[in-house]
């Protein structure tokens, strides 16, 4: 089998870079090594209840070198699916925490005129009286 040469890596972030705030040794300097090598890279997450913005504040934090362009989060993708699925729609996020910037240009609503409903990593408000207020 010949080798390939590598275009680019797509590195999760829990369990791989970090583990509930605290970097895995030697992770930073394993991304720092790839960036110094031009060895472009994404880092991934299923995270529900960070935005890119605090997840890349968080992970510079603990010394990575990553912008937040650099993340793709599951909020992420799922405005990004929202506003190319149904553009102009209203709607209504059920998730724990403050993802709205990742739905900027998405309209929001918390009444019964949602069009489209995310419902993501909801924890305490993901209550009886949300769903059913959600399903109205």
């Amino acid at each position: 089998m010949e080798a390939r040469a590598i275009d680019g890596l797509l590195i999760d972030v829990e369990g791989v870079l970090q583990i509930d705030g605290r970097p895995i040794p030697g992770a930073a300097e394993a991304l720092q090594a790839l960036a110094e090598a031009g060895l472009p890279y994404v880092l991934l997450t299923n995270t529900t209840i960070r935005t890119r913005r605090q997840l890349g504040g968080l992970l510079r934090r603990l010394g990575f070198p990553v912008n937040d362009e650099q993340i793709i989060t599951a909020a992420a993708a799922t405005a990004d699916y929202v506003r190319r699925q149904y553009p102009g729609e209203s709607c209504y996020l059920l998730v724990e925490g403050d993802l709205s910037e990742e739905f900027a240009g998405i309209p929001l609503t918390e009444g019964h005129d949602a069009r489209v409903v995310v419902i993501g990593g909801a924890g305490d408000c993901f209550t009886y009286s949300r769903i059913n207020h959600v399903f109205r």
